[in-house]
Protein backbone atom coordinates (compact mmCIF):
# COMPACT_ATOMS: atom_id res chain seq x y z
CA UNK A 1 0.00 0.00 0.00
CA UNK A 2 2.92 2.57 0.71
CA UNK A 3 4.98 1.54 -1.67
CA UNK A 4 1.47 2.26 -4.44
CA UNK A 5 1.42 5.14 -2.71
CA UNK A 6 4.14 6.43 -3.36
CA UNK A 7 4.60 5.26 -6.83
CA UNK A 8 1.46 7.23 -7.61
CA UNK A 9 2.84 10.73 -5.42
CA UNK A 10 6.00 10.46 -7.89
CA UNK A 11 4.61 10.30 -11.06
CA UNK A 12 1.67 12.62 -9.58
CA UNK A 13 3.99 15.29 -8.93
CA UNK A 14 6.28 14.93 -12.31
CA UNK A 15 3.02 15.00 -14.80
CA UNK A 16 1.59 18.29 -13.01
CA UNK A 17 5.47 19.37 -13.49
CA UNK A 18 5.71 18.49 -16.91
CA UNK A 19 2.18 20.19 -17.62
CA UNK A 20 2.93 23.09 -15.46
CA UNK A 21 6.03 23.75 -17.68
CA UNK A 22 3.88 23.16 -21.08
CA UNK A 23 1.47 25.67 -20.16
CA UNK A 24 4.20 28.03 -19.16
CA UNK A 25 6.18 26.72 -22.68
CA UNK A 26 2.86 27.53 -24.23
CA UNK A 27 2.26 30.83 -22.89
CA UNK A 28 5.79 31.92 -23.81
CA UNK A 29 5.95 30.69 -27.37
CA UNK A 30 8.59 28.87 -26.13
CA UNK A 31 10.26 25.92 -28.38
CA UNK A 32 7.54 25.96 -31.11
CA UNK A 33 4.07 26.33 -30.28
CA UNK A 34 2.96 23.35 -31.63
CA UNK A 35 5.68 20.94 -29.88
CA UNK A 36 4.42 22.88 -26.90
CA UNK A 37 1.12 22.37 -27.33
CA UNK A 38 1.74 18.69 -27.73
CA UNK A 39 4.00 18.36 -24.81
CA UNK A 40 0.40 19.89 -23.14
CA UNK A 41 -1.95 17.89 -24.44
CA UNK A 42 -0.11 14.81 -23.68
CA UNK A 43 0.54 15.74 -20.22
CA UNK A 44 -2.65 16.86 -19.33
CA UNK A 45 -4.64 13.27 -20.87
CA UNK A 46 -2.03 11.05 -18.58
CA UNK A 47 -2.62 13.21 -15.75
CA UNK A 48 -6.42 12.65 -15.83
CA UNK A 49 -5.97 8.55 -16.73
CA UNK A 50 -3.88 8.67 -13.66
CA UNK A 51 -5.80 10.38 -11.18
CA UNK A 52 -9.23 8.20 -12.76
CA UNK A 53 -7.19 4.95 -12.03
CA UNK A 54 -5.90 6.57 -8.57
CA UNK A 55 -9.84 6.89 -7.72
CA UNK A 56 -11.51 3.84 -8.52
CA UNK A 57 -8.69 2.51 -6.32
CA UNK A 58 -8.84 4.60 -3.42
CA UNK A 59 -12.97 3.35 -3.51
CA UNK A 60 -11.50 0.23 -3.31
CA UNK A 61 -9.69 0.82 -0.44
CA UNK A 62 -12.37 2.90 1.50
CA UNK A 63 -14.11 -0.51 0.81
CA UNK A 64 -11.70 -2.54 2.84
CA UNK A 65 -11.54 0.29 5.42
CA UNK A 66 -15.23 -0.54 6.04
CA UNK A 67 -14.87 -4.18 5.78
CA UNK A 68 -12.27 -3.40 8.89
CA UNK A 69 -14.42 -1.24 11.07
CA UNK A 70 -17.45 -4.05 10.21
CA UNK A 71 -14.84 -6.76 12.13
CA UNK A 72 -13.64 -4.27 14.89
CA UNK A 73 -17.65 -3.67 15.47
CA UNK A 74 -18.40 -7.76 15.10
CA UNK A 75 -15.34 -8.20 17.76
CA UNK A 76 -16.70 -6.01 20.14
CA UNK A 77 -19.92 -7.13 20.05
CA UNK A 78 -18.67 -10.83 20.69
CA UNK A 79 -16.98 -9.94 23.48
CA UNK A 80 -19.97 -8.07 25.11
CA UNK A 81 -22.06 -11.21 24.60
CA UNK A 82 -19.16 -13.64 25.84
CA UNK A 83 -17.98 -15.08 22.58
CA UNK A 84 -14.47 -14.50 22.85
CA UNK A 85 -12.27 -13.55 26.04
CA UNK A 86 -11.61 -9.52 27.14
CA UNK A 87 -7.67 -10.34 26.60
CA UNK A 88 -8.07 -11.61 23.54
CA UNK A 89 -10.59 -9.56 22.44
CA UNK A 90 -7.72 -6.72 23.17
CA UNK A 91 -5.61 -8.23 21.26
CA UNK A 92 -7.06 -8.04 18.50
CA UNK A 93 -8.68 -4.69 18.51
CA UNK A 94 -5.72 -2.80 18.69
CA UNK A 95 -4.38 -4.84 16.06
CA UNK A 96 -7.13 -3.74 14.17
CA UNK A 97 -7.39 -0.15 15.16
CA UNK A 98 -3.28 0.24 14.01
CA UNK A 99 -4.42 -1.32 10.25
CA UNK A 100 -7.61 1.15 10.72
CA UNK A 101 -5.47 4.62 11.45
CA UNK A 102 -2.63 3.37 9.28
CA UNK A 103 -5.04 2.99 6.40
CA UNK A 104 -7.29 6.18 7.30
CA UNK A 105 -3.96 8.27 7.20
CA UNK A 106 -3.00 6.67 3.93
CA UNK A 107 -6.77 7.04 2.47
CA UNK A 108 -6.43 10.85 3.48
CA UNK A 109 -2.98 11.68 2.11
CA UNK A 110 -4.68 9.92 -1.40
CA UNK A 111 -7.56 12.50 -1.13
CA UNK A 112 -5.10 15.14 -0.55
CA UNK A 113 -3.19 14.17 -3.70
CA UNK A 114 -6.29 13.93 -5.95
CA UNK A 115 -6.92 16.91 -5.15
CA UNK A 116 -3.35 19.07 -6.01
CA UNK A 117 -3.79 20.94 -9.41
CA UNK A 118 -0.33 22.39 -9.10
CA UNK A 119 3.32 21.05 -8.42
CA UNK A 120 3.53 22.52 -4.94
CA UNK A 121 0.93 20.97 -4.08
CA UNK A 122 1.88 17.22 -4.60
CA UNK A 123 5.43 18.14 -3.04
CA UNK A 124 7.48 20.61 -5.20
CA UNK A 125 8.00 21.51 -8.96
CA UNK A 126 10.16 18.73 -10.78
CA UNK A 127 12.27 21.10 -13.31
CA UNK A 128 13.48 19.16 -16.63
CA UNK A 129 13.59 20.27 -19.92
CA UNK A 130 9.66 19.49 -21.63
CA UNK A 131 11.77 16.83 -23.72
CA UNK A 132 12.90 14.89 -20.84
CA UNK A 133 9.30 14.22 -18.97
CA UNK A 134 7.90 11.72 -21.08
CA UNK A 135 11.78 9.50 -20.44
CA UNK A 136 11.78 10.04 -16.55
CA UNK A 137 7.68 9.05 -16.76
CA UNK A 138 8.98 5.71 -18.59
CA UNK A 139 11.93 5.28 -15.85
CA UNK A 140 9.08 4.75 -13.39
CA UNK A 141 7.59 2.65 -14.89
CA UNK A 142 10.83 0.38 -16.00
CA UNK A 143 13.02 1.32 -13.51
CA UNK A 144 15.68 -0.78 -14.49
CA UNK A 145 15.64 0.31 -18.02
CA UNK A 146 18.16 3.00 -18.86
CA UNK A 147 16.49 6.93 -19.96
CA UNK A 148 15.46 7.27 -23.53
CA UNK A 149 18.30 9.82 -25.50
CA UNK A 150 17.62 13.54 -25.62
CA UNK A 151 14.68 14.59 -27.86
CA UNK A 152 17.05 16.83 -29.79
CA UNK A 153 17.71 13.62 -31.74
CA UNK A 154 15.32 12.83 -34.57
CA UNK A 155 14.19 9.64 -33.75
CA UNK A 156 14.48 10.08 -29.78
CA UNK A 157 11.72 12.79 -30.92
CA UNK A 158 9.91 10.24 -32.45
CA UNK A 159 10.09 7.74 -29.51
CA UNK A 160 9.33 10.25 -26.82
CA UNK A 161 5.43 10.84 -28.37
CA UNK A 162 4.87 7.31 -29.39
CA UNK A 163 5.80 6.04 -26.09
CA UNK A 164 3.45 8.43 -24.64
CA UNK A 165 0.55 7.32 -26.28
CA UNK A 166 1.77 3.50 -25.36
CA UNK A 167 1.42 4.73 -21.67
CA UNK A 168 -1.66 6.60 -22.06
CA UNK A 169 -3.35 3.99 -23.64
CA UNK A 170 -1.85 1.18 -20.35
CA UNK A 171 -3.06 3.64 -17.90
CA UNK A 172 -6.77 4.26 -19.72
CA UNK A 173 -6.86 -0.39 -19.86
CA UNK A 174 -5.51 -0.33 -16.13
CA UNK A 175 -8.35 2.24 -15.60
CA UNK A 176 -11.36 0.64 -16.61
CA UNK A 177 -10.09 -2.91 -15.40
CA UNK A 178 -10.16 -1.40 -11.97
CA UNK A 179 -13.66 0.54 -12.36
CA UNK A 180 -15.11 -2.78 -14.11
CA UNK A 181 -13.51 -4.67 -10.69
CA UNK A 182 -15.20 -1.90 -8.45
CA UNK A 183 -18.11 -2.14 -10.21
CA UNK A 184 -18.75 -6.26 -9.54
CA UNK A 185 -17.59 -5.51 -5.78
CA UNK A 186 -19.97 -3.12 -5.29
CA UNK A 187 -22.84 -4.99 -6.92
CA UNK A 188 -22.03 -8.29 -4.80
CA UNK A 189 -21.13 -6.17 -1.52
CA UNK A 190 -23.92 -3.22 -1.64
CA UNK A 191 -20.61 -0.77 -1.93
CA UNK A 192 -21.40 0.29 2.04
CA UNK A 193 -22.04 -0.53 5.71
CA UNK A 194 -24.77 0.14 8.31
CA UNK A 195 -23.53 1.23 11.39
CA UNK A 196 -24.69 2.46 14.78
CA UNK A 197 -23.70 4.17 17.61
CA UNK A 198 -25.62 4.35 21.12
CA UNK A 199 -25.96 7.37 24.15
CA UNK A 200 -27.41 8.43 27.21
CA UNK A 201 -29.98 10.86 26.75
CA UNK A 202 -32.66 13.23 28.64
CA UNK A 203 -34.44 14.65 25.72
CA UNK A 204 -37.14 14.25 24.31
CA UNK A 205 -37.49 11.30 26.47
CA UNK A 206 -35.28 10.06 29.80
CA UNK A 207 -33.46 7.00 28.47
CA UNK A 208 -31.18 6.23 25.51
CA UNK A 209 -31.05 6.96 21.94
CA UNK A 210 -29.79 4.68 18.59
CA UNK A 211 -28.56 6.34 15.83
CA UNK A 212 -28.83 3.86 12.68
CA UNK A 213 -26.93 5.17 9.72
CA UNK A 214 -27.53 3.21 6.14
CA UNK A 215 -24.01 3.52 4.27
CA UNK A 216 -25.50 0.77 2.00
CA UNK A 217 -27.60 1.18 -1.40
CA UNK A 218 -30.85 -0.25 -0.04
CA UNK A 219 -33.16 0.45 2.30
CA UNK A 220 -32.91 -1.19 5.48
CA UNK A 221 -35.60 -2.51 7.99
CA UNK A 222 -35.28 -1.74 11.74
CA UNK A 223 -36.98 -4.25 13.95
CA UNK A 224 -37.19 -5.09 17.87
CA UNK A 225 -37.58 -8.58 19.55
CA UNK A 226 -40.26 -10.13 19.20
CA UNK A 227 -42.25 -7.97 17.09
CA UNK A 228 -44.75 -9.69 14.83
CA UNK A 229 -43.55 -9.63 10.92
CA UNK A 230 -46.36 -9.39 8.05
CA UNK A 231 -45.42 -10.03 4.66
CA UNK A 232 -42.90 -7.14 3.31
CA UNK A 233 -44.24 -5.12 0.28
CA UNK A 234 -41.96 -4.78 -2.93
CA UNK A 235 -38.02 -5.67 -2.60
CA UNK A 236 -37.53 -7.35 0.42
CA UNK A 237 -35.84 -5.06 3.09
CA UNK A 238 -32.34 -6.38 4.96
CA UNK A 239 -33.57 -6.37 8.90
CA UNK A 240 -31.44 -5.51 11.63
CA UNK A 241 -32.94 -6.25 14.86
CA UNK A 242 -32.32 -4.81 18.31
CA UNK A 243 -32.32 -6.92 20.97
CA UNK A 244 -32.35 -5.28 24.66
CA UNK A 245 -30.49 -7.00 27.83
CA UNK A 246 -30.91 -6.39 31.02
CA UNK A 247 -29.16 -7.66 34.59
CA UNK A 248 -30.58 -7.07 37.67
CA UNK A 249 -28.46 -5.96 41.24
CA UNK A 250 -26.70 -8.63 42.47
CA UNK A 251 -26.58 -10.38 39.36
CA UNK A 252 -23.39 -11.27 36.47
CA UNK A 253 -25.92 -12.47 33.90
CA UNK A 254 -28.02 -10.38 31.67
CA UNK A 255 -31.18 -11.28 30.46
CA UNK A 256 -32.97 -10.93 27.11
CA UNK A 257 -35.80 -8.54 27.59
CA UNK A 258 -39.04 -10.51 25.88
CA UNK A 259 -40.36 -7.59 23.81
CA UNK A 260 -39.36 -4.23 23.93
CA UNK A 261 -41.41 -2.82 20.86
CA UNK A 262 -43.44 -0.31 23.53
CA UNK A 263 -40.10 0.87 24.95
CA UNK A 264 -38.52 1.80 21.37
CA UNK A 265 -39.79 5.01 20.05
CA UNK A 266 -38.93 6.18 16.02
CA UNK A 267 -40.42 9.58 15.56
CA UNK A 268 -41.98 9.75 18.64
CA UNK A 269 -44.11 6.77 17.76
CA UNK A 270 -43.56 3.50 19.65
CA UNK A 271 -42.47 0.62 16.71
CA UNK A 272 -44.82 -1.65 18.88
CA UNK A 273 -47.36 0.78 16.91
CA UNK A 274 -46.00 2.10 13.85
CA UNK A 275 -43.89 -1.26 12.62
CA UNK A 276 -40.74 -2.20 11.57
CA UNK A 277 -38.47 1.82 10.99
CA UNK A 278 -37.60 1.70 7.29
CA UNK A 279 -34.09 3.72 6.88
CA UNK A 280 -33.51 4.82 3.51
CA UNK A 281 -30.06 5.01 1.87
CA UNK A 282 -27.56 7.20 2.76
CA UNK A 283 -29.57 8.04 6.12
CA UNK A 284 -29.09 8.62 9.45
CA UNK A 285 -32.13 7.46 11.55
CA UNK A 286 -32.14 8.23 15.48
CA UNK A 287 -34.51 5.67 17.63
CA UNK A 288 -35.37 6.09 21.52
CA UNK A 289 -35.45 3.96 24.25
CA UNK A 290 -37.51 4.93 26.95
CA UNK A 291 -35.93 4.59 30.11
CA UNK A 292 -39.55 4.39 32.60
CA UNK A 293 -41.14 2.26 30.18
CA UNK A 294 -38.12 -0.24 30.88
CA UNK A 295 -38.11 -0.09 34.62
CA UNK A 296 -41.73 -0.80 34.73
CA UNK A 297 -41.49 -4.03 33.11
CA UNK A 298 -38.08 -4.77 34.59
CA UNK A 299 -37.63 -2.65 38.05
CA UNK A 300 -34.16 -2.15 40.28
CA UNK A 301 -31.86 -2.93 36.56
CA UNK A 302 -28.49 -2.41 37.20
CA UNK A 303 -27.25 -2.29 33.83
CA UNK A 304 -28.56 -2.15 30.10
CA UNK A 305 -27.31 -4.04 26.78
CA UNK A 306 -28.26 -2.80 23.51
CA UNK A 307 -27.37 -5.08 20.69
CA UNK A 308 -28.34 -4.96 16.95
CA UNK A 309 -27.97 -7.84 14.68
CA UNK A 310 -27.36 -8.52 11.25
CA UNK A 311 -29.85 -10.44 8.80
CA UNK A 312 -27.80 -12.93 9.12
CA UNK A 313 -27.71 -13.40 12.60
CA UNK A 314 -24.54 -12.24 13.27
CA UNK A 315 -24.20 -9.40 16.23
CA UNK A 316 -23.40 -5.81 14.13
CA UNK A 317 -23.23 -3.68 17.27
CA UNK A 318 -23.24 -3.69 20.93
CA UNK A 319 -22.96 -1.25 24.24
CA UNK A 320 -23.74 -1.61 27.42
CA UNK A 321 -25.13 1.47 29.88
CA UNK A 322 -24.79 1.15 33.78
CA UNK A 323 -28.33 1.82 35.15
CA UNK A 324 -27.05 2.68 39.19
CA UNK A 325 -26.86 6.69 38.37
Amino acid sequence: MLEHSGLFERRLRLLLSWRDKARQAVADGAGGAGSAEANLRTASALLETLKAGERTQLEMRTQGLRTALDTLGELAARAAQGGISPKRANRKAQKLQTAIDERRGELERCNQLLAAETPLQAGGLIDLPLEQYSAELQSLENPREQPAAPASAPRAARFEFSQSDRYMGALAVIAVLLAVFAFVIQSQFGGGSVAFSAHRVTTPIDGFELICTNGTQRPIALITTGAALGPQAGAPLDRYQLDTYLRQQGEDAFRLFPDTGAAWQYRGVPLSSSGPATVPPGVSATLHLDRVALERHAPGSAALRIVATRPNGRPRYSHTFDLAD
